[in-house]
């Protein structure tokens, strides 16, 4: 398993940036997190967050993730991401209700 962190940018030729700092903000607030987790997906303050326990029981327990590793052969990162849309599809998005 590996571990990359999420990333927010704000295009410097944005029309409306104080509106993408907002959404920025949101993201990262415990509400935004909770939501990213709704959608399965581990809010990066996971270990420092409250969760609903509906929410939780979605999410795979902070353990699971004990043994993940960054990613470090970029190239390698490259092409097995590829096709990680279409895994994620067949094997998660399926499975949610």
């Amino acid at each position: 398993s590996v571990i990359s962190g999420y990333t927010t940018i704000i295009n410097k030729y944005a029309k409306h940036p104080n509106a993408a700092k907002l959404a920025r903000e949101y993201i990262f607030s415990d509400a935004g997190q909770i939501n990213l987790a709704k959608g399965n997906a581990r809010p990066i303050r996971a270990e420092s967050l409250t969760l609903p326990d509906d929410v939780k029981a979605q999410l795979l327990p902070n353990e699971q993730y004990a043994k993940a590793q960054p990613i470090k052969d970029a190239k390698a990162w490259e092409e097995t991401s590829k096709r990680l849309p279409r895994q994620w599809q067949e094997a998660v998005i399926i499975n949610m209700q």
